[in-house]
């Protein structure tokens, strides 16, 4: 069957200098992004913002305006079946723009070229600098009725207590994709990883052509779990293990696992869970789902993220920015929205195992699926300080390009 352009197809698009709508090239942070001090929050040491008058959540009871209801987005991650659907509810055009990744959007967002009511994918290292620099509101949750739908391990995350900023709205974990078929001994236990530095899938390896992922892989692999380090010599311990995967497997750097795995051009891959999930759109015809696999390590040492929707200070629309977020929290939108985009919901019915349960996930991808404990025990990619971030960067960087 045909599957939409992912959000992550979209980032790698942008990489390769693809013209796609709504994308613009931006390579740097938000002018004075760097010298504010941001409240960088961990499961150790959980952050509520601090509320001020010049940045007060709107009243309840508000009537929707008019519109139209401006939107934010990775492309592809909202289904349109749901915008074309909110329309119908409320009379009220949406218009999507598009970012290619969550530096971009910040970037875009600060510096007003976007002027969106709605950001739908708030990447939550980043969620500091939105607040420090009030680019977001706070929230009125009067108008949320669907949002006790919530997980009860989201509606109070440690990276914004109360959720007075962000309602969440994807989570996903980080461990490797690869064809059952294919790969010479199954991916099994705590040690995984160890096969991206196997010489036998030289070729047919892939690493993510994200430097927080890949650099947290090269901690890991270096026994260091800080993931979140601002240690040079922890870099270069990581920088050191990549360079030798680098040399063992040359792995392909890009975010396209979700489709060269199922095509069968890479055998494993490291990968975003909701992409091993999306990946079963790109099976070639008459290959059945259980070809497909997904490794974790174990909970301590996975990497578990998410994303969240915010509404913008600047909003035009607020109470319907309110209303969507309402809108994509009624489970039946929000199943809607997971099969189009292969991410998973993390509203109550939507747990890993309901969703094997109902046949909506194939057993032989449970893995794939976030629980609600895995959600507070894994790990997670947190702000970094502008100088630890610039490191991370710059070794990324040099990777690379081979320096």
């Amino acid at each position: 069957m045909s599957h939409p352009m992912s959000r992550r197809r979209f980032l790698a698009l942008s990489a390769a200098g693809v013209s796609t709508v709504g994308l613009a090239a931006c390579g740097s942070r938000s002018k004075g992004a760097s010298s504010i001090e941001l409240q960088i929050a961990s499961p150790a040491k959980p952050v509520k913002f601090a509320l001020t008058s010049d940045n007060a959540a709107i009243k309840a009871g508000l009537s929707n305006e008019a519109g139209p209801l401006r939107i934010a987005n990775f492309a592809d991650y909202v289904a349109p079946e749901l915008l074309d659907k909110f329309k119908s509810e409320t009379g009220v055009t949406v218009e999507l723009s598009t970012f290619g990744d969550d530096v971009e959007a910040l970037s875009k967002i600060s510096t007003g070229a976007f002027k969106v009511d709605l950001l739908m994918s708030t990447a939550i290292d980043l969620l500091p600098k939105y607040v420090a620099l009030k680019l977001v509101q706070p929230l009125e949750k009067s108008y949320f009725t669907n949002y006790e739908n919530l997980w009860d391990s989201v509606r109070d995350p440690f990276y914004d207590l109360g959720g007075q900023f962000s309602v969440p709205y994807t989570v996903f974990s980080t461990g490797i994709g690869f064809r059952s078929d294919l790969v010479a001994a199954p991916l099994e236990g705590d040690s995984g990883w160890d096969a991206l530095w196997d010489p036998q899938y030289s070729g047919v390896a892939g690493l993510l052509d994200s430097y927080r992922e890949a650099m947290a892989l090269g901690l890991q692999h270096a026994g260091i779990d800080n993931i979140n380090t601002e240690s040079q010599t922890d870099i270069d311990a990581a920088v050191a293990e990549l360079r030798k995967m680098f040399k063992a497997s040359n792995p392909r750097l890009d975010v396209l696992g979700y489709q060269s795995i199922p095509e069968g051009t890479t055998t494993i891959n490291q990968l975003w869970s909701g992409d091993i999930l999306a990946a079963q759109g790109y099976l070639p015809e008459g290959t059945d789902s259980s070809v497909l696999g997904y490794w974790v390590p174990p909970i301590a040492k996975r990497v578990i993220n998410n994303d969240a929707m915010s509404i913008m200070r600047s909003a035009e629309h607020p109470v319907l920015a309110h209303a969507f977020i309402n809108f994509m929290l009624d489970p039946e939108n929000a199943k809607i929205n997971q099969a189009y985009i292969g991410y998973q919901s993390t509203l109550k019915g939507f747990e890993a195992e309901t969703l094997v349960a109902e046949g909506t996930i194939p057993e032989n991808l449970a893995n794939a699926l976030v629980t609600q404990d895995d959600f507070t025990k894994g790990l997670r990619i947190l702000a970094l300080p502008a100088a630890a971030d610039k490191m991370w960067q710059d070794a990324w960087s040099s990777l690379r390009t081979g320096a």
